[in-house]
């Protein structure tokens, strides 16, 4: 049976390539329900980083360092900032 469906055991997804499959406490997950799961089970803390990109799809910056972010910004865009004193 190896064209047989799998899937998730949370969301009802079919997984149908091992890349999106997860084995977990003998049951079947899907990567976002394993993160939720994880989440909940042992503590698994996720992030996400917002990445800024020009209209040539070249990197400007990301949240990890907003000053960074502000200051290329500011210079490639002939902007000035403001900050309250």
């Amino acid at each position: 049976m190896a064209n047989e469906v799998k899937k998730c055991c949370l969301c009802d997804e079919e997984l149908c390539c091992a890349d999106d499959l997860f084995e977990y406490n003998d049951s079947l997950f899907c990567f976002d329900c394993l993160s939720v799961k994880l989440e909940k089970d042992k503590g698994l803390r996720t992030y996400f980083t917002t990445a800024y990109f020009d209209k040539e799809d070249e990197f400007l910056g990301n949240d990890d360092d907003l000053e960074d972010l502000y200051q290329t910004i500011c210079n490639r865009y002939d902007i000035k900032r403001i900050k309250w004193e």
